[in-house]
């Protein structure tokens, strides 16, 4: 947004007209239903219904002083009119010149109904005020001060809703006031009332949901958007999109999103937006296990997207699917990160042997010459094991005659021992060009093939209905043979997205249902949590925690975990180590 973008309140919600009159006036036949007052022109409307047999009564105005019986020397003002054929009447007049901010009775009379009476407040001229008073403000307490006094007389001059403020705590009072504070510093002083009155009423219904006295639906969202999204240029459908997202994905999202606004420091209306679309997304992509469902809300949501980190989406068009199974169960605590995430994935869908980094895409190793071989080599199980489908293990001391049996190796050498041992029990392999590449990242279907010939040898032959996985694929028996055995369940839709980087999150549940059905675990007490706890989706917390407690998994130098990031070559192989070890 170019220059100095309307962040705040710059929105118009309500009608020119605002009622201003203290009650409604009732007699046998007939009513005055409403006097209205423009804030900014003070031009008054008074209007009410005749019930009469006649369709065309006459009906006289006239208008006197507050207490002032109407006779010849008190009368300001009279106009007369005819109803209409449902026996509704209108006037619309201005005050006479000279008349003073103050207090003003109607008396309204048809030759059918007794007089009618209703009060109203002329304000008079209000530039003066709203040069003097409120732009004039120096802080947000000297502009509440004016609006509240004379019973919050301030407020009314400009047509604002006070009943409804009045229904705030001091608090939220606070933050409306303070909001239209700052509006008003950012605009260098409201124009006329009305901004001023829609600036206030836009923060009364931010104020309203976060004190929970209102929800987030279909009309405080339009109020809230509609004319903030034209004063920053952009579309009013991008903002509503992702309130549609939410009630699509049902009111568990709905609700995460209140509290999101509510426990934030929401202070305007960019603000508001950005604590509502960052809690949408997290909990969106968070909590599903469908790449159809990361599809629609990227589908649904994207121009807003596509601003963040501006997306090709010619190139996302190409791999929709490979790029969605990517993002799945991610969890990215904005719209922005999950924006940079889609964007990586992109790149990387088109790229998969470039992936070297934390975000998600394919390649690394694989079936052949690329780093898991898929020749039939023997690995007895564990003799502990009760899985009674392959052989018998046992595991010797790591192998180190050749220190570095790559030499790239030296660049991750605490990874060295494990890729060494991993090596001569032909559990993996490098590269033709005699590297290992321990920085790659691992495929689901090269690690679950790693962990099944590491601890049950080759598979016998087994049959699993992945969708994803074809029968002829190099990984098939392996990733059957994890499924089967209950190691793996894939990520629901009947896929398993065998291509896509395993993150370390489900590297853990892997090893640990590996753990439970070896009998490898010592039932070590519960280690420390891991900094990042929270980051680490509910299914796979137990294993996490488990493979910390039993010493196989450690955290980085921040006690973080990184339960989102890619598992390298040199993860893994350390990981299948650890385990092997035991």
């Amino acid at each position: 947004m170019e220059g100095k973008k309307l962040k705040k309140f710059t929105v118009a919600l309500l009608t020119a007209a605002v009622i201003t009159g203290s009650t409604i006036a009732y007699a046998a036949d007939g009513i005055i239903t409403s006097i209205d007052t423009d804030p900014d022109t003070q031009y008054i409307t008074v209007s009410g219904k005749i019930n009469s047999e006649s369709n065309r009564e006459r009906v006289t105005l006239r208008v006197t002083k507050a207490g002032d019986v109407p006779q010849e020397d008190t009368i300001l003002c009279t106009y007369q009119v005819n109803t209409d054929e449902t026996g509704e009447y209108s006037f619309g007049f201005s005050m006479p010149d000279g008349a003073e901010a103050a207090e003003y009775d109607a008396y309204v009379k048809a030759d059918v109904t007794e007089e009618l009476k209703q009060s109203f407040r002329y304000f008079g001229d209000i530039s003066s005020v709203l040069s003097s008073k409120i732009n004039g403000a120096s802080n947000a307490s000297q502009l509440r001060s004016f609006l509240e006094s004379d019973n919050n007389a301030g407020m009314e001059m400009f047509g604002i809703d006070t009943e409804v403020y009045e229904t705030l705590s001091d608090t939220g009072k606070m933050f409306v006031v303070s909001a239209v504070f700052e509006t008003k510093r950012d605009l260098s002083g409201f124009v006329n009332g009305k901004q001023l009155r829609d600036t206030f009423n836009q923060a009364l219904i931010i104020a309203q949901i976060r004190e929970n006295k209102e929800t987030i639906n279909d009309n405080n969202i339009e109020m809230i958007t509609v004319n903030y999204s034209k004063s920053v240029n952009g579309s009013y459908d991008s903002f509503k999109t992702m309130y549609e997202s939410a009630k699509k994905a049902g009111s568990y999202v709905m609700t995460k999103a209140m509290s999101a606004v509510q426990t934030s420091s929401v202070k305007d209306v960019e603000s508001f937006w950005n604590a509502y679309n960052n809690s949408v997304t997290n909990t969106v992509i968070f909590g599903t296990e469908y790449w159809t469902e990361v599809r629609d809300f990227i589908t649904e949501n994207r121009d807003l997207i596509g601003e963040k980190a501006n997306i090709s989406w010619t190139q996302y068009n190409s791999n929709v699917q490979t790029v969605c199974k990517q993002l799945v169960r991610g969890n990215y605590a904005t719209l922005d990160t999950f924006a940079a995430a889609v964007k990586a994935a992109i790149s990387e869908s088109e790229n998969p042997s470039n992936n070297n980094n934390n975000s998600i895409g394919g390649g690394g190793v694989g079936g052949g010459n690329n780093g898991i071989k898929s020749t039939s080599v023997s690995l007895p199980k564990p003799d502990n094991s009760n899985t009674g489908i392959f052989g018998s293990n046992d595991v010797s001391s790591p192998v180190t005659s050749d220190p570095y049996k790559f030499d790239d190796m030296r660049r991750t050498p605490w990874a060295n021992d494990a890729v060494n041992y991993l090596v001569e029990r032909k559990v993996i392999s490098g590269y033709g060009d005699d590297t290992f590449r321990p920085e790659n990242n691992i495929t689901r279907a090269e690690f679950v093939t790693l962990a099944i010939k590491a601890f049950y040898g080759d598979s016998e032959m087994m049959d699993c209905d992945f969708d994803d996985v074809d029968k002829n694929a190099w990984f098939y028996p392996y990733v059957a043979a994890a499924n089967n055995l209950g190691l793996v369940q894939g990520i629901g839709d009947n896929q398993f997205a065998p291509n896509a980087n395993i993150v370390r999150q489900d590297m853990a549940v892997i090893i640990k249902n590996i753990l439970d059905k070896t009998g490898r675990t010592s039932g070590a007490a519960g280690a420390e949590p891991f900094g990042d706890e929270n980051d680490i989706r509910s299914y796979a917390l137990d294993a996490v925690n488990t493979l910390k407690a039993e010493k196989i998994v450690n955290g980085d130098q921040n006690n973080n975990f990184n339960p989102l990031a890619n598992t390298t070559r040199a993860e893994a192989a350390v990981i299948i180590y650890n385990v092997l070890s035991k």
